[in-house]
């Protein structure tokens, strides 16, 4: 799978979409530095959910958080 920045993710064998990311594979997502994501999540503009000392964007929460920014229309 190829993004943007033409940098490529993993794919998941069969295609099954992940249930949740970490900081480097949401910042390729969304074509973002990790700090930003980190500053998002320190916001509470993302929500993050840890287990130990791994934090991880739950795919759900970051659906939800794309769909509030184009609500919100970034920059207005």
């Amino acid at each position: 799978m190829t993004y943007s920045t033409g940098k490529t993710m993993p794919v998941v064998k069969n295609e099954i979409a992940p249930m949740a990311y970490d900081v480097k594979q949401v910042a390729l997502l969304l074509n973002l530095s990790q700090q930003m994501v980190w500053k998002l999540i320190y916001s509470n503009n993302l929500k993050s959910v840890r287990f130990g000392r791994a934090v991880r964007i739950l795919s759900t929460d970051l659906d939800a958080y794309i769909s509030s920014a184009v609500t919100k229309g970034m920059g207005n």
